[in-house]
């Protein structure tokens, strides 16, 4: 199972575990049904504020949702792209990189 799956199953879980229907998720973290449903069928990837804000909602953190086994956007590419509105960063990471990254993103947020 790849880091995406992973992440994408726990988010499931966890929003099964909090009794939240996939709807009620997507209007937490602002999002349309339609747009989140494809995040969690796998077929568009969640950007780092997608897990952020879902994380958030679920009652845990960034870096736990990381540590489950994450790849944001990963089209090898290395990339920043933009979309005018909502940047998303493509990160091909190994897994000591995650775990750094998650650890740094943790320590921002308890600041």
């Amino acid at each position: 199972m790849d880091r995406n799956s992973t992440v994408i199953d726990a988010i499931k879980r966890l929003r099964k575990e909090k009794n939240l229907s996939l709807e009620e998720l997507a209007q937490l973290v602002n999002k349309s049904k339609s747009a989140w449903a494809r995040k969690e069928a796998g077929k568009v990837l969640f950007t780092i504020n997608d897990v952020d804000e879902a994380a958030k909602v679920l009652g845990t953190d960034f870096s736990e949702i990381i540590n489950s086994g994450i790849v944001i956007n990963n089209n090898n590419s290395g990339s920043f792209v933009s979309n005018g509105m909502n940047p998303t960063l493509n990160l091909q990471l190994t897994d000591d990189q995650f775990k750094e990254f998650s650890s740094i993103f943790k320590d921002k947020n308890t600041k």
